[in-house]
Protein backbone atom coordinates (compact mmCIF):
# COMPACT_ATOMS: atom_id res chain seq x y z
CA UNK A 1 0.00 0.00 0.00
CA UNK A 2 2.95 2.65 0.98
CA UNK A 3 4.33 2.34 -2.70
CA UNK A 4 0.86 3.32 -4.00
CA UNK A 5 1.08 6.60 -2.50
CA UNK A 6 4.69 7.41 -4.32
CA UNK A 7 2.94 6.16 -7.73
CA UNK A 8 -0.22 8.17 -7.38
CA UNK A 9 2.48 11.54 -6.53
CA UNK A 10 4.12 10.49 -9.60
CA UNK A 11 1.07 10.40 -11.82
CA UNK A 12 -0.19 13.69 -10.69
CA UNK A 13 3.36 15.55 -11.28
CA UNK A 14 3.24 13.57 -15.10
CA UNK A 15 -0.35 14.87 -15.57
CA UNK A 16 0.46 18.41 -14.90
CA UNK A 17 3.01 18.41 -17.08
CA UNK A 18 1.45 16.19 -19.53
CA UNK A 19 -1.47 19.46 -19.29
CA UNK A 20 0.77 21.91 -19.60
CA UNK A 21 2.28 20.39 -22.63
CA UNK A 22 -1.02 19.83 -24.32
CA UNK A 23 -2.04 23.25 -23.32
CA UNK A 24 1.09 24.46 -25.47
CA UNK A 25 0.46 22.08 -28.32
CA UNK A 26 -2.76 23.69 -28.08
CA UNK A 27 -2.00 26.66 -28.32
CA UNK A 28 0.59 26.50 -31.35
CA UNK A 29 -2.60 24.73 -33.57
CA UNK A 30 -4.64 27.87 -32.69
CA UNK A 31 -1.71 29.91 -33.08
CA UNK A 32 -3.55 32.13 -36.70
CA UNK A 33 -6.34 33.14 -34.07
CA UNK A 34 -3.81 35.00 -31.81
CA UNK A 35 -3.50 39.08 -32.38
CA UNK A 36 -0.15 39.68 -34.32
CA UNK A 37 1.05 43.12 -33.97
CA UNK A 38 4.16 44.83 -35.46
CA UNK A 39 5.66 47.23 -34.42
CA UNK A 40 9.27 49.14 -34.81
CA UNK A 41 11.75 48.75 -32.03
CA UNK A 42 12.63 52.60 -30.64
CA UNK A 43 15.16 51.15 -27.61
CA UNK A 44 16.63 47.88 -26.95
CA UNK A 45 19.15 46.96 -24.05
CA UNK A 46 20.56 43.33 -23.67
CA UNK A 47 21.83 42.57 -20.25
CA UNK A 48 23.20 39.79 -18.54
CA UNK A 49 21.57 38.73 -14.63
CA UNK A 50 23.08 36.24 -12.48
CA UNK A 51 26.71 35.51 -10.68
CA UNK A 52 28.09 33.76 -13.92
CA UNK A 53 25.78 35.17 -16.62
CA UNK A 54 23.37 32.90 -17.29
CA UNK A 55 20.41 34.28 -17.79
CA UNK A 56 19.66 37.12 -21.08
CA UNK A 57 17.53 39.68 -20.63
CA UNK A 58 16.10 41.64 -23.79
CA UNK A 59 14.49 44.89 -22.59
CA UNK A 60 12.72 46.69 -25.53
CA UNK A 61 10.86 49.96 -26.23
CA UNK A 62 8.00 49.24 -29.08
CA UNK A 63 6.26 51.74 -31.04
CA UNK A 64 3.16 50.11 -33.15
CA UNK A 65 3.00 50.41 -36.73
CA UNK A 66 -0.82 49.76 -37.58
CA UNK A 67 -2.40 52.81 -35.08
CA UNK A 68 -1.10 55.55 -32.93
CA UNK A 69 -0.33 53.66 -29.79
CA UNK A 70 2.02 54.71 -27.43
CA UNK A 71 5.50 53.57 -26.85
CA UNK A 72 5.82 50.51 -24.73
CA UNK A 73 7.99 48.10 -23.10
CA UNK A 74 8.94 44.71 -23.64
CA UNK A 75 10.84 42.38 -21.18
CA UNK A 76 12.55 38.58 -22.23
CA UNK A 77 14.79 36.12 -20.86
CA UNK A 78 16.45 33.45 -22.18
CA UNK A 79 18.80 31.28 -19.86
CA UNK A 80 22.09 30.34 -21.62
CA UNK A 81 22.07 26.89 -20.11
CA UNK A 82 21.48 23.46 -21.64
CA UNK A 83 18.08 24.96 -23.47
CA UNK A 84 17.12 25.01 -26.80
CA UNK A 85 15.05 28.33 -26.61
CA UNK A 86 17.23 31.67 -27.62
CA UNK A 87 16.19 35.31 -28.34
CA UNK A 88 15.99 36.98 -31.25
CA UNK A 89 18.69 39.04 -32.15
CA UNK A 90 16.93 42.54 -32.84
CA UNK A 91 18.75 45.94 -32.88
CA UNK A 92 17.30 49.51 -33.26
CA UNK A 93 15.01 50.59 -36.10
CA UNK A 94 13.70 47.10 -36.65
CA UNK A 95 10.51 46.24 -37.41
CA UNK A 96 9.33 43.42 -35.49
CA UNK A 97 6.34 41.14 -35.62
CA UNK A 98 4.74 39.11 -32.84
CA UNK A 99 1.42 37.29 -31.57
CA UNK A 100 -0.25 38.30 -28.33
CA UNK A 101 -0.87 35.13 -26.50
CA UNK A 102 -4.35 35.33 -24.31
CA UNK A 103 -4.96 32.46 -22.30
CA UNK A 104 -7.39 31.72 -18.54
CA UNK A 105 -4.57 30.39 -17.11
CA UNK A 106 -2.65 33.76 -18.13
CA UNK A 107 -2.55 36.82 -15.98
CA UNK A 108 -2.10 39.18 -18.78
CA UNK A 109 -1.77 38.71 -22.61
CA UNK A 110 2.24 37.03 -23.41
CA UNK A 111 4.55 38.17 -26.41
CA UNK A 112 5.30 34.83 -28.11
CA UNK A 113 7.32 34.31 -31.86
CA UNK A 114 9.06 38.02 -31.43
CA UNK A 115 11.15 38.27 -34.94
CA UNK A 116 12.14 40.07 -37.31
CA UNK A 117 11.48 41.05 -41.28
CA UNK A 118 14.88 39.99 -41.97
CA UNK A 119 14.71 36.95 -39.42
CA UNK A 120 11.45 34.60 -39.15
CA UNK A 121 11.25 32.36 -35.79
CA UNK A 122 10.82 28.47 -36.40
CA UNK A 123 7.84 27.16 -35.58
CA UNK A 124 10.22 25.36 -32.69
CA UNK A 125 11.20 28.53 -31.07
CA UNK A 126 7.69 29.76 -31.14
CA UNK A 127 6.03 26.54 -29.99
CA UNK A 128 9.25 26.76 -26.66
CA UNK A 129 7.66 30.13 -26.58
CA UNK A 130 4.42 28.89 -25.73
CA UNK A 131 5.41 26.53 -23.48
CA UNK A 132 7.45 29.23 -21.68
CA UNK A 133 4.90 30.88 -21.10
CA UNK A 134 3.19 28.23 -19.26
CA UNK A 135 6.12 26.98 -17.25
CA UNK A 136 5.87 30.48 -15.63
CA UNK A 137 2.87 29.13 -13.75
CA UNK A 138 4.38 25.79 -12.77
CA UNK A 139 8.33 26.26 -12.22
CA UNK A 140 10.23 22.93 -12.71
CA UNK A 141 11.73 23.38 -9.61
CA UNK A 142 8.61 22.76 -7.51
CA UNK A 143 8.22 18.97 -9.01
CA UNK A 144 11.86 18.36 -8.80
CA UNK A 145 11.61 19.24 -4.97
CA UNK A 146 8.78 17.02 -4.56
CA UNK A 147 11.17 14.35 -6.27
CA UNK A 148 13.59 14.81 -3.70
CA UNK A 149 11.26 14.61 -0.40
CA UNK A 150 9.91 11.72 -2.43
CA UNK A 151 13.48 9.96 -2.54
CA UNK A 152 14.63 10.72 1.51
CA UNK A 153 10.90 9.26 2.14
CA UNK A 154 11.68 5.91 0.30
CA UNK A 155 15.00 5.53 1.86
CA UNK A 156 13.34 6.65 5.18
CA UNK A 157 10.38 4.02 5.50
CA UNK A 158 10.40 1.89 3.31
CA UNK A 159 12.64 -1.77 2.90
CA UNK A 160 14.86 -2.28 0.08
CA UNK A 161 12.09 -4.21 -2.89
CA UNK A 162 9.80 -1.85 -2.21
CA UNK A 163 12.05 0.92 -2.56
CA UNK A 164 13.38 -0.56 -6.01
CA UNK A 165 9.65 -0.61 -7.45
CA UNK A 166 9.41 3.48 -6.05
CA UNK A 167 12.95 3.94 -7.67
CA UNK A 168 11.96 2.98 -11.34
CA UNK A 169 8.88 4.91 -11.53
CA UNK A 170 10.27 7.75 -9.88
CA UNK A 171 13.38 7.88 -12.33
CA UNK A 172 11.69 8.08 -15.33
CA UNK A 173 9.61 11.19 -14.21
CA UNK A 174 13.49 12.89 -13.39
CA UNK A 175 14.45 11.86 -16.83
CA UNK A 176 11.75 13.23 -18.23
CA UNK A 177 11.60 16.57 -16.49
CA UNK A 178 15.06 17.12 -16.96
CA UNK A 179 14.10 16.68 -20.62
CA UNK A 180 11.65 19.68 -20.34
CA UNK A 181 14.39 21.68 -18.81
CA UNK A 182 16.54 21.38 -21.32
CA UNK A 183 13.72 22.42 -23.79
CA UNK A 184 12.99 25.42 -22.19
Amino acid sequence: MKKYIVYLVVLILFSIDGYFIYKSINSFRKINTFKKETALVVETKYAKHGKRGRTYYLKMKLKPTASEGDIYDIELSESTRFTFRSLPKISKDDIVTYYLMEDSLLKAPKVIGLSTEKKARSNFQVFLDIYNCYNAIYPHFFSLIICGLLFAFIRKNYNEKIAFDCYIVLYPYILFKVFLIILT
